[in-house]
């Protein structure tokens, strides 16, 4: 870390020289908590994006007149486009003020104008292809997140947009919205809509002011304009939790739909007056897209939650299992000037493309850099070697600082990981805390992984509950916050509150420096198991039913062990008899998420603090906190650089360092996507830092004083 410790005292020596110099200030809290502004030297500093390549695909579009342009919008890292049928991408967000895309709607006409709707800004247009986006004129829902939209064939100026807004109960807020002037203004269009929530929308291309409109509990509706409302047409659906509408372009009074609750798919061939459930072999797997081959229109694919794709030759009489099997598949599309080519968006896995009509799949992610990157950690004893976790992609490495990765998930069984640890003594050694199966154990740098979960609640090892993992911590803290809401059972049901409500999720993970085969590990349901053996087996730790976010063992005496709970669990417990009992220590952390905790090498009986509510310091070995920084901010991870007594900070605003204690900080934002940072990772060997998003991968920090 040379260049990075002269580069730090450097700024410090500037800001002690020349104390007038700053750029913008940063509101951080004085120990009575009074709101005061610091100066901040000003740093020429960048990251560099080094992936991994990857990530949540949740729509793809395809250029219908240059087939070689594909459209991917990504869950935290905005808008890519590849212009070679999807062997290479390259991001195209300027101007797009939202990161997190959730439909794509192309001008078959001039396929250079593109809309793309957002979770939470509405929608946003680009008439160049991507390279510039501006967001579209007003009339939409508050917030509006835009599930689908659809553009009238006959005329490009209309469009519609199915959406919502955000909250977690009823009223949503949303429906169907109607512009004529290409997004210049919209204007509610729900006279007679059952429900204000709306997934799906289709058009009748030859009698385009008929549309059908997929809700999320009351099933369809259809609108037409002779009666110039909406009505609903659910005759033979009994499944009413929509989600997704195709409708053959060449017999279009022939619609499908796709259910979340079992009822796999239904059809129409009467304009909807009658349904017919069409799901042999899907085996109650939920929908959550569809698409047709637009030559072969008796072939339809769906996009599925953890069943990956499925495919039908004959209008949907018999389905069979086409491949990403453990994939919660978000979007399937077809290549209409080549149906053979088909593409598939997953969540965490990457995107996918077939060129056989998907009876094989390649890995179609090269420059796609979406991956939600949860830990990363250099390998202290080989330089170049860095190892990161990706939700829902598993665990890669890199042997070059991070140029290439490899997946190294032989024998993971559950990719969707928060944690990833390695022995101190052993750098071979990794231990991978998953969402839904425990612990996993490599002893060969993660080239083969082991469940290690003897003596772990072994009754939450099931299947995934009906709450997607999108998020690394509680859904009320993330940019998603309703989110949780698209997939549960019905729109009154209050939303989960956790990724993993009947499974065995690990958080955190802490080893003895001193002793490495003593583990703590922190669940999100049933507080700190502790091993003494390296993971063979576990015991309880005399603190259950409760989340734990973070763990850190004092350095100096290791049975003094702190852990980072929710604000309703207690803050913050800590143990001083190495986890026989635990005691709450939440002065001035009360009803405060605790994400991360951090030890000062440097001085006696301090300590930081992350929480959803900024960063808390105790000087007196965490009896009292006092918030310091980052009122606004939640802190997701922390770093202590030792020789230099430089902390740094990954926050839902950025990446921050201070080299005074945690008085002034410095952000250094710039190149950052997304600019949640979620872990954060000092190389000592390499003498450089990473960063990991939640959307955009993991960053190198390059700083440079000019």
């Amino acid at each position: 870390m040379n260049n990075l410790k002269w580069i730090l005292r450097l700024v410090v020596l500037l800001f002690l020289l020349f104390p007038q110099w700053t750029s913008t200030p940063l509101q951080v809290e004085s120990a009575d908590l009074t709101n005061v502004f610091i100066p901040v030297v000003a740093v020429s500093g960048d990251v560099s994006s080094i992936g991994p390549d990857g990530g949540h695909i949740v729509v793809i579009a395809i250029d219908p007149i240059h087939p070689m342009n594909v459209y991917a919008g990504t869950w935290g890292s905005g808008m890519y486009k590849s212009e070679d049928g999807g062997s290479s991408w390259h991001r195209i967000n300027d101007g797009l003020a939202n990161d997190y895309i959730y439909s794509l709607a192309i001008d078959s006409t001039a396929p250079t104008t593109i809309y793309a709707g957002t979770y939470g800004d509405g929608v946003f247009k680009t008439v160049d292809g991507g390279d510039n986006w501006v967001q579209t004129g007003p009339g939409l829902n508050a917030d509006a997140i835009v599930y689908t939209m659809v553009i009238d064939p006959t005329n490009p100026n209309i469009l519609y947009a199915g959406t919502r807004s955000p909250g977690s109960e009823p009223p949503w807020g949303g429906g169907v919205f109607k512009s004529t002037n290409g997004g210049g203004s919209w204007q509610d269009f729900n006279q007679g809509l059952g429900e204000d929530w709306v997934y799906g929308l289709v058009i009748n291309p030859d009698v385009p002011t008929t549309l059908f409109a997929a809700t999320h509990s009351v099933g369809v509706y259809k609108y037409k304009a002779s009666v110039g409302s909406w009505f609903p047409v659910n005759n033979g659906i009994t499944d009413l939790s929509t989600r997704k509408l195709v409708i053959d372009p060449v017999h279009p009074s022939t619609v499908y739909v796709g259910t979340w609750h079992g009822g796999g798919v239904y059809k129409t061939e009467d304009w909807g007056n009658s349904w017919t459930q069409v799901s042999t072999g899907l085996n109650g797997a939920k929908i959550h897209f569809l698409a047709i081959d637009p030559a072969q229109t008796q072939t339809l694919y769906a996009a599925t939650y953890y069943n990956g794709i499925f495919k039908s030759s004959n209008g949907g009489e018999n389905w069979s299992q086409f491949g990403l099997n453990e994939d919660f598949t978000y979007a399937v599309v077809v290549d209409r000037s080549a149906p053979s080519t088909v593409f598939a968006g997953t969540a965490g896995d990457g995107l996918f493309k077939s060129i056989n009509n998907a009876s094989s799949w390649s890995r179609s992610n090269s420059g796609l850099k979406g991956t939600k990157v949860t830990s990363l950690i250099a390998d202290p004893n080989h330089l170049g070697i860095l190892y990161s976790s990706v939700y829902g992609g598993g665990v890669y490495k890199s042997n070059d600082l991070g140029r290439t990765w490899d997946m190294i998930n032989e024998g993971l069984a559950d990719k969707w990981i928060h944690v990833l640890a390695m022995s101190p003594d052993n750098p071979l050694v990794l231990y991978a805390g998953t969402d839904a199966s425990g612990i996993y154990k490599s002893v060969d740098g993660g080239m083969s992984w082991n469940s290690s979960n003897v003596g772990l609640p072994t009754t939450y090892l099931t299947a995934k509950s009906l709450a997607p993992p999108f998020n690394h911590y509680p859904p009320e803290d993330n940019f998603e916050e309703g989110l949780w809401l698209d997939f549960l059972v019905d729109p009154s049901v209050a939303y989960s509150h956790s990724a993993s409500t009947t499974n065995l999720s690990i958080r955190a993970i802490a080893i003895h420096l001193g002793s490495p085969l003593t583990i703590y590990v922190g669940t999100y349901q049933d507080g700190v198991y502790k091993s003494l053996n390296g993971g063979a087996s576990w015991s309880a730790s005399g603190m259950p039913d409760k989340p734990v976010y973070c763990l850190t063992i004092d350095p100096v005496n290791p049975s003094h062990i702190f852990a980072g709970t929710s604000g309703d669990g207690g803050s913050l417990m800590a143990t001083s008899n190495a986890g026989a009992s635990w005691f709450s220590m939440n002065s001035g952390l009360t009803e405060k998420n605790v994400y991360a905790l951090l030890f000062d090498a440097n001085t006696a009986n301090k300590l930081y603090a992350g929480t959803n509510e900024g960063l808390y310091i105790s000087i007196d070995g965490g009896s009292l906190w006092t918030r310091v920084a980052f009122a606004g901010l939640k802190v997701y991870a922390l770093a202590l650089d030792e020789d230099l007594a430089g902390v740094f900070a990954g926050t839902s605003g950025g990446f921050y360092f201070s080299t005074d204690g945690g008085s002034i900080w410095q952000q250094e934002n710039q190149g950052l996507v997304n600019t949640i940072v979620q872990s954060i990772s000092l190389d000592e060997l390499s003498s450089k830092m990473y960063l990991g998003t939640d959307g955009s991968g993991a960053y190198r920090w390059n700083t440079d004083i000019p």
